[in-house]
């Protein structure tokens, strides 16, 4: 069998298996065939005299038009600052600023934007009278009739050379020639031959102006060879299709791949058996799998909740919300479901018709303080030595349920360490006060930004500390720093530092009245008024003691106001300041330690 005859053999056993492959190859090449006829005859069309005076057509009528867009350009902006403009480099400037306008800087507005307050999309400077006008006739003459039509022109003529077919090398088109069975060699030099004079044409399209200097195409007989090559390939397929019709072949195939499967397996054999013996592994763990199913542990997790847990945890959460003042609210805990050995529990309205979420009927206060209940409910039953942090647990409560969050807390601290965040001074208020009555220690610390960063912990705020503290502390401490600013820097920076002193020292009269003049009867943050075992001591106090607080809250009320231009009030100078600070806590200390006037 060769390149130009193919011999006939009659189907059997032996040589059946070789048929498909045979009828294959020839179809293949038979295809590859055809497309190289199609390719050589696609070239040939464009690089024909037709082909040629279309181009030189196309490319001339694109050089006249342009010619007269560019002396109309000439015309028009012969008083342009700058030359070039028409140039092709200018055009697509032109092109590039229109799309930047359009769907960046100015995208409601069509290009060019000439508004009052526009700015050129190019230099982003406002646009004076004289570059609005230019801009206005630059677009003019793009738009114009000449200028579109040399560009239509050069788009016509750019679209024929670009739409033409690659031309393969000699190395390519040597490729081609093999897989599609073309073998002899006059014929394979015939064909690089014309291949070259197609590039060669192709090439001086763009350079001569006459088709008659083109190089001429070579007159040999390549297409017919081809033709009948292409028909001896589909006699052959033919033949081979009949072949394969008329044998056992689909019996043969079968017959092969049994052997190959044997053969494969006989070589196989050890992975094989190690293959198997990991399958009944696999087989074993899915058996003891099933057998550690989760719905039978739900199910027992769901029955030992109802018997233990359940019942002792909706118990434990009634006594929560009574303990915090909520056994008004018409909730209950019950068990909701159990998942994989989990059970869990959900908060339902009581009395209700139909199913309504919780968080729909109760307010933000309420959800709340029920939240607390069942978390409390929750950890209760837990008898480790954890400890808790609340982070304002508070929020949204009113004055009831807070106290009695903090009573619920300093109870809680019987048994647990339990550290609470917050930034109002009424919870601060009403956890000291419920620590008082419990006979518990309470430690107030606080935590402050700053410039290095946050959460440096501190003494407690003045208005929360006690007054004899706050006193000594604004003595030692915040008058020391004020008086190093006055005798360092001056009086312009103590000013500041003084009116924020004074501030201080105001707030803690109030809380000497409070705490030790009123005997600590009465708080701010603190709803209930307290006399048990300390209204008597309301009787030390004398008249002195009123005019001396009193002078000092009126003198220490006056920074807190505006001052009159004309006449300010002087802020206190360090030594006035060291003299009342002084003053108020021999006042405090001497109060304090007077014994209170017998009763009758």
């Amino acid at each position: 069998m060769d390149g130009t005859s193919c011999s006939r053999v009659s189907p059997s056993l032996s040589f059946a298996p070789i048929i498909p492959s045979i009828r294959a190859q020839s179809y293949y090449s038979d295809r590859l065939l055809a497309k190289l006829v199609a390719l050589i005859e696609t070239i040939e069309a464009q690089v024909s005299n037709e082909a040629f005076d279309a181009n030189l057509k196309a490319k001339q009528e694109a050089a006249t038009k342009r010619r007269a867009a560019s002396e109309d350009a000439k015309r028009v902006f012969s008083t342009a600052p700058l030359e070039g403009v028409a140039s092709e480099s200018w055009r697509s400037l032109w092109e590039q600023a229109r799309a930047f306008s359009e769907q960046a800087a100015y995208p409601a507005t069509a290009f060019p934007n000439t508004g009052d307050e526009a700015r050129c999309v190019l230099c982003q400077q406002l646009l004076t009278d004289d570059a609005r006008s230019r801009l206005r006739g630059f677009e003019d003459f793009v738009r114009g009739n000449l200028e579109r039509s040399a560009a239509e022109a050069e788009r016509r003529h750019q679209k024929l050379v670009q739409g033409r077919v690659e031309i393969p090398n000699d190395e390519e088109l040597e490729g081609k020639l093999d897989l599609a069975g073309v073998t002899d060699e006059t014929i394979q030099g015939l064909m690089r031959s014309r291949f070259a004079t197609m590039r060669s044409r192709q090439e001086q399209f763009c350079i001569v102006e006459d088709a008659d200097t083109l190089p001429t195409l070579p007159v040999q007989p390549v297409a017919e060879y081809l033709a009948e090559l292409e028909t001896k390939l589909e006699s052959h397929a033919s033949g081979f299709e009949e072949d394969a019709a008329s044998s056992n072949l689909d019996e043969v195939r079968d017959q092969k791949r049994e052997v190959e499967a044997r053969k494969w397996l006989s070589a196989q054999r050890p992975s094989i058996e190690v293959e198997v013996d990991r399958q009944k592994g696999i087989q074993l763990l899915e058996k003891a799998r099933r057998l550690t199913n989760t719905r039978a542990l739900s199910e027992k997790a769901s029955r030992l909740s109802e018997e233990l847990v359940s019942d002792a945890f909706k118990q434990r959460f009634e006594q929560e919300l009574t303990t915090l003042g909520a056994s008004t609210l018409r909730v209950s805990l019950d068990k909701a479901k159990a998942s994989k050995g989990q059970v869990w529990h959900r908060l339902k309205l009581r009395q209700v018709q139909r199913t309504v979420p919780t968080r729909d009927i109760l307010s933000e206060g309420e959800f709340r303080i029920v939240s607390i209940a069942a978390f409390l409910a929750d950890v209760a039953a837990d008898r480790g030595s954890t400890a808790f942090i609340f982070d304002d647990p508070i929020s949204s409560l009113d004055q009831f349920f807070e106290e009695r969050v903090a009573e619920r807390l300093v109870t809680l601290a019987r048994s647990r360490q339990v550290i609470v965040l917050t930034h109002r001074l009424s919870l601060l208020s009403s956890l000291e006060e419920a620590a008082r009555k419990s006979d518990m220690h309470s430690r107030v610390i606080s935590l402050e930004r700053q410039p290095w960063g946050t959460g440096e912990p501190g003494d407690a705020p003045l208005p929360a500390q006690k007054p004899n503290k706050a006193l000594n502390t604004l003595l030692n401490e915040k008058l020391s720093k004020a008086k190093k600013v006055y005798q360092e820097v001056g009086s312009s920076e103590y000013s500041d530092l003084a009116t924020g002193l004074c501030n201080s020292i105001r707030i803690t009269i109030e809380r000497l009245i409070e705490y030790d003049l009123l005997a600590d009867v009465v708080q701010r943050f603190r709803r209930p008024i307290t006399t048990v075992g300390k209204l008597d001591r309301i009787a030390k106090v004398t008249a002195e003691d009123c005019r001396f607080i009193d002078s000092m809250m009126t003198k220490y009320s006056r920074y807190e106001h505006s001052q009159p231009e004309e006449a300010p009030v002087a802020l206190p100078d360090p030594d006035e300041l060291h003299d009342d600070l002084t003053r108020l806590i021999e006042w405090q200390s001497e109060f304090s330690k007077r014994e209170e006037v017998p009763q009758p």
